[in-house]
Order: C-alpha cells, then sequence, then structure tokens
C-alpha cells in the first residue's frame, strides 16, 4: 500500500470510529427516550423500539469495521492481540484500551438483549444499564483516541452528544413518569426477536 493509500485508510478508520459514536449515541437517546416515554405522544413507541435496536446493531457493524481496518492500516500499525487485549497497544495505550472496552460492553449488552428470555425481565433491565458505561467510554475513547478531537465540529459532535444524553438521563430521572412498560409489553414477534407492544 502506497503512502497516500495509507492515509486514506487512516482518514476511513477515523470516519468509521465516528459513524459508530453517533450510532451508539442515537441508539442510548432512543433506549432512555423509551424508558422515559419523552417522545410518547411524537412518535409511535415501537418506532423509538425499533430505532434503539438497529443503531445498536448499525453501531456494532460500524464498530466492526472500525477494528477492521485499524487491523489492516500500516499508519499505526496495530497487531490482533493490541485490538483485542487492553492495554498491549504501543499507542495511546490507556485511550486505545477504553475503546476495546467499549466494544466489549457494546457486544455483551446486545447478547444480554438476544438472551433476554435465558436471563430473565430483570437481569437484563439491570445488565442494561452498562449501556451509559458503554457510552460514555465510548466517548472517552474518541476524545483521547480520535486523531479528530480539536477540530471544532469533531468537539462539537462529542460536547453536543453529551449534553443531549445529559438532558434526557436528567429527564428521566427528574420528572415524575408514568410507569414504564414491563416484561409483558416486550413480546417476541413470529421470528423469535423480542418487539415492543
Amino acid at each position: 500500500m502506497s503512502g497516500d493509500a495509507d492515509l486514506v485508510l487512516w482518514q476511513f478508520i477515523r470516519a468509521a470510529g465516528l459513524v459508530s459514536y453517533i450510532l451508539l449515541t442515537a441508539s442510548v437517546l432512543a433506549g432512555i427516550s423509551l424508558k422515559s416515554r419523552l417522545l410518547d405522544g411524537t412518535i409511535n413507541r415501537p418506532w423509538v423500539y425499533e430505532a434503539h435496536r438497529s443503531t445498536t446493531l448499525a453501531a456494532l457493524a460500524v464498530l466492526g469495521f472500525h477494528v477492521a481496518l485499524v487491523l489492516l492500516n500500516r499508519h499505526v500499525p496495530f497487531s490482533l492481540a493490541a485490538v483485542v487485549v487492553p492495554f498491549v497497544s504501543g499507542w495511546r495505550p490507556l485511550p486505545t484500551a477504553l475503546g476495546i472496552l467499549a466494544l466489549y460492553l457494546a457486544v455483551s449488552l446486545t447478547a444480554t438483549t438476544y438472551g433476554q428470555r435465558r436471563i430473565g425481565y430483570r437481569t437484563w433491565r439491570l445488565f442494561h444499564y452498562l449501556g451509559f458505561a458503554a457510552w460514555g467510554i465510548a466517548l472517552a475513547h474518541g476524545l483521547t483516541a480520535g486523531t479528530d478531537s480539536g477540530l471544532r465540529a469533531v468537539d462539537a459532535l462529542y460536547w453536543g452528544s453529551a449534553a443531549a444524553v445529559l438532558f434526557v438521563t436528567a429527564y428521566r430521572l427528574l420528572l415524575p413518569l408514568p410507569p414504564a412498560p414491563g416484561p409483558e409489553s416486550f413480546q417476541p414477534d413470529a421470528g423469535g426477536r423480542t418487539t415492543l407492544t
């Protein structure tokens, strides 16, 4: 790969990281909105649920693409161990470890969602709160490892998304709300997927 191709690949790595973070943020916002019923009366709840589920899966797909490109690049070489084992990377070890941890949390959250019937609604709900940790760690990874940090537009994206998540979380915690749906509202469809009813 030529030097120019290496730099183009590096741009794709950066773009995939940002897109994955945007999708993860959208998933978190949709999830909190479901629980708080923030969008009830504006958007049908099944649509918000589907947005939450779809953006999570899309974030994981783009994140996988981000990691694959990191392995292919020669601009800043990474071994397989450096992208799957925290603190093995010689390039920004702590920020890279944060990205690995965010990846593991996101994958675990998705796996527990698809295994909800086995682990039970209550366990799934408790585990699901780790979504806040996954998102926060992904934000820290972007701020510290992202080579676009410091650019005005990228900083605005990071701090704007943080403000949005904090606002929706505060709305959920501080305002009296009707009870959120219990496990009876999440029913498997014909294909076995859990859907909101």
